[in-house]
């Protein structure tokens, strides 16, 4: 799939140190010119805060700017080959199902850094996901147990992949040269 994607769109929180941004990294080093970011990170905060406090079905004037931020700037990148989202979980199954509808090459993927089933963490999980779940092309998670819950759950869906948490290795030698610096 990498080889012949040109162009990525990742949705996520942008921060300097978030999974994502590592992710940005890797499909440039990779080959990838066009690679687009959608900082989803008031509309992920408020949904959670809304949810916390039980009063999440709020959310919905804020998911209407959401989507609309979102489709214009669509438009303004015209196409893309794949759409990455982080997790997801202020996201409903009829903003995939336009998306789908809209760009219908466009392949969609969602990379799952939490427990799914766990919904009692308003930042976790929430029911939005699972409604959604069956409309993605591809569903990323990081443990074969949670993995295996979700095939048992969505029997007739198969896109399920175990995808293990990384490590950028510079990082990993700036700290290694530390330890042993201090060690010594």
């Amino acid at each position: 799939m990498i080889k012949k994607t040109k162009s990525v769109l990742i949705i996520g929180l942008k921060y300097k140190f978030s999974l994502e941004t590592y992710y940005k990294k890797a499909f440039y080093l990779n080959g990838v010119k066009k690679i687009f970011f959608f900082s989803n990170n008031y509309y992920f905060y408020i949904y959670c805060f809304l949810r916390n406090i039980k009063l999440d079905f709020l959310f919905f004037p804020f998911c209407h700017v959401y989507k609309s931020r979102l489709y214009l700037f669509l438009k303004k990148i015209k196409s893309v080959d794949l759409i990455i989202v982080f997790k997801g979980i202020e996201i409903d199954k009829e903003f995939l199902l336009e998306i789908k509808n809209k760009y219908p090459y466009t392949k969609i993927a969602n990379i799952y850094t939490d427990d799914p089933f766990n919904l009692a963490s308003p930042s976790t999980s929430s029911p939005l996901l699972f409604d959604c779940i069956p409309f993605y092309d591809f569903f990323f998670i990081w443990s074969k147990k949670i993995k295996n819950k979700l095939n048992r759950k969505y029997k007739l869906y198969k896109n399920f992949y175990y995808l293990p948490f990384g490590y950028d290795y510079r990082i990993l030698s700036i700290i290694k040269k530390k330890i042993n610096k201090n060690y010594i």
